[in-house]
């Protein structure tokens, strides 16, 4: 990953999409509710006890086939993209060998359901099973509650089931006499009731701790052993309470929950379709930065507006977000040294070197108060400085041209 710095004053000259959540955004009665994806939901699940298949989100084709390898075929396929119905729109295949694997994952890693794209994909286990069970915990607003939905028929979508089991909850945790009566409804027994009951009892836990509009499993399976596994999660919340669920925002990240990350680091920050991430202290900086770059032949992969005064910290953690952005092949940190001063550009910069979040070539621009001692203090590390903006992504896209 090639990182270009480079500082000027830039004006508000462009509009861009309104920043995107991590996590899919939806709406009900007025609230925007968010939906996690499957493998951070099912990090989540794995957090507070509840089973899962053993998977690893994989981006090339390299990747995913050692874990294919790794874990034995056959092993399921699962496109990343934030919405149901993902069996009938071909985003879920099982693949028996090699040659079925490197049959979809192109067709998977490209996949896009409701406007929405896929970039990452689950690689799992292919676990035999003999029973699959749908069930959730989900807030009923016309109950002003939250409710247990369970069927004995799993893998299909709520509406679509027939015969529901519908249980109000008074509060969290659940009580036991509820968890066992939902149980004995799905007809559930002896060791399989016990696990049903565990399994229902932490996904409320799961609901009441991180403040769920709904916490589902479909489907949940039995296997011969009477083992319960969250085959699949679903996780939704209200984004007005995510001031209060920063762990949330701490999930392993891949390019959909950046967003919440750098949320949680008071960035501005909006993903956007080229190679380039875009850094800078001020919204019309990063802006004209992006308009300058895109003019030179290049593209953006990101706005991050670091805001005012910058510290090395803050420096630091930037660079730590766009690192994450897989698609990204350069960065450009575009700083003004006036509030914030240049030589704390530089620490925060010698600082992501030395913790190995720059792995690639860094080109930089830097200018304004404590220019040259900034200058000074990058001496001896691999990056080049230029005297001007042009100068900087001229020789980024150039460079990227010829690779």
């Amino acid at each position: 990953m090639k990182i270009v710095v480079f500082s000027g004053i830039g004006l508000l000259s462009c509009l861009i999409q309104p920043i995107k959540y991590s996590l899919n955004t939806l709406s009900c009665d007025g609230a925007k509710l968010l939906r996690l994806l499957e493998h951070q939901a099912k990090e989540v699940f794995a957090k507070n006890g509840l089973k899962t298949p053993i998977g690893y989100l994989t981006t090339t084709l390299e990747e995913a086939t050692k874990r294919s390898e790794s874990l034995g075929f056959p092993v399921i396929l699962k496109a990343q993209v934030p919405f149901g119905g993902r069996g009938k729109a071909g985003a879920i295949v099982r693949a028996d060998n090699i040659e079925d694997l490197h049959n979809n994952f192109d067709r998977l890693i490209n996949i896009e359901i409701s406007g929405t794209k896929s970039n990452s994909i689950l690689i799992e286990e292919f676990i035999p099973h003999e029973k699959e069970i749908y069930v959730s915990v989900a807030l009923d607003r016309s109950r002003s509650s939250y409710v247990i939905i369970a069927a004995e028929e799993g893998g299909v979508e709520v509406e679509k089931i027939g015969t529901k089991i519908i249980e109000s909850i008074e509060a969290f945790p659940i009580r036991r006499n509820v968890l066992e009566m939902v149980a004995s409804k799905l007809g559930l027994d002896g060791h399989s009731l016990e696990q049903f009951v565990i399994t229902l009892d932490s996904l409320g836990k799961i609901v009441d701790d991180y403040d769920l509009e709904l916490a589902e499993i479909n489907p949940l399976i039995m296997t011969d052993t009477g083992e319960m596994i969250a085959l699949d999660a679903k996780l939704i919340v209200d984004d007005n309470s995510l001031f209060r669920q920063k762990q949330l925002a701490e999930l392993d990240t891949d390019h959909d929950t950046l967003s919440a990350k750098a949320s949680s680091l008071d960035f501005a920050f909006v993903e956007l379709d080229g190679s380039s991430a875009v850094i800078g202290n001020g919204a019309g900086l990063v802006l004209s930065t992006c308009d300058l770059l895109k003019d030179s032949g290049g593209m953006p992969a990101c706005f991050l507006d670091l805001g005012g005064g910058a510290q090395s910290d803050r420096v630091l953690e930037a660079i730590k977000v766009v690192s994450q952005l897989k698609k990204a092949s350069s960065i450009l940190l575009n700083v003004f040294g006036g509030i914030t001063r240049c030589t704390e550009v530089a620490n925060g910069i010698i600082r992501a070197f030395e913790e190995g979040f720059i792995q690639k070539p860094l080109y930089a621009r830097i200018s304004g108060a404590e220019e040259e001692e900034a200058r000074e203090l990058l001496t001896g590390h691999p990056l080049k400085i230029f005297s001007t903006v042009q100068e900087a992504i001229s020789t980024l896209v150039r460079e990227s041209d010829s690779k």
